[in-house]
Order: structure tokens, then C-alpha cells, then sequence
């Protein structure tokens, strides 16, 4: 099972590469932060959802629920509109950093296109909806995930 999961998510993350990347429509004549300063945004998504799956995969006691609290506490990030994208950034830092620690070794090292994306700026109504397309994404995947528990 654990391998047809595998299989499954990794195909779900490749479909989509041939597709150039198509922003949101909120970010029609709104600039956005995060594709302004991310070389690959597409890129970065997957990234990110590789990092979930391998934890939920590798890191003992990463569960999916874990996970939820995780993409739960962004979410309420998003609703303060007063939120930055640097508190964001931090916030997903000290996530990997302690999923580390809990694998008792680095494998999770989170590149400068999320490193690049701390602003003291607050997150825009466009990057605001690309993060909240993410974690639909990271949802989908947990729901796979969720049948194994």
C-alpha cells in the first residue's frame, strides 16, 4: 500500500509539469510577492508537497493529523490580514526544523526560493490564493494518507 501511495503522489506531482504555470484569477493586474521572487513556482509547490509526503513517510510519529494542525495553523495565518510573508516563512522554517530533529538527521532543507519569499510585508489577496491553492494540494495528498491511519 505504502508503495501504490507513493506511486500515486508522485504522478500527481509530475502531471502537471508540462502545463506552464497559470496564477490564480485574484491575481489578475495584482502583483504577487511570491512570483516575483520565486524562480519556479511550480517548482516550489511540488517541493513542498515532496517534503510532506516524505515526512509523513519517513519522520516516526508524523501523522496525518500532524499534518492537518500544520496546514490548519497557515490557514489561520491567512485570515490575519496583518499577516507577513516573513511570519510565514518562520513559521514553515521551524516546521522543518523540527521534523529534522524528530528524523534524527537533515532531510529537509528548504531552498532560497522559500528562504527568498521573507518579506515584512503583509501577504497579498494573489498570494494569498496561491498558498490557499497549495494547501488544497497538501489536503489531497493527506487525504491518501488518511486511509492508511
Amino acid at each position: 500500500m505504502k508503495i501504490f501511495i507513493t506511486l500515486l503522489v508522485a504522478l500527481l506531482l509530475t502531471a502537471c509539469s508540462p502545463k506552464p504555470f497559470t496564477p490564480p484569477p485574484e491575481c489578475v493586474g495584482v502583483s504577487s510577492f511570491i512570483l516575483e521572487h520565486s524562480q519556479d513556482p511550480a517548482a516550489l509547490d511540488k517541493g513542498l508537497l515532496l517534503i510532506n509526503m516524505i515526512a509523513l513517510e519517513k519522520v516516526k510519529g508524523y501523522t496525518v493529523k500532524d499534518a492537518e494542525v500544520v496546514l490548519d495553523q497557515i490557514d489561520e495565518m491567512l485570515v490575519a490580514a496583518e499577516t507577513t510573508y516573513a511570519e510565514l516563512v518562520v513559521y514553515v522554517i521551524a516546521k522543518a526544523k523540527i521534523a529534522n530533529h524528530l528524523a534524527g538527521s537533515v532531510i529537509f532543507i528548504l531552498g532560497p526560493d522559500l528562504e527568498g519569499l521573507s518579506s515584512p510585508l503583509p501577504i497579498n489577496k494573489c498570494d494569498v490564493a496561491l498558498i490557499r491553492a497549495h494547501l488544497a494540494k497538501q489536503r489531497m495528498l493527506l487525504s491518501f494518507y488518511a486511509e492508511k491511519e
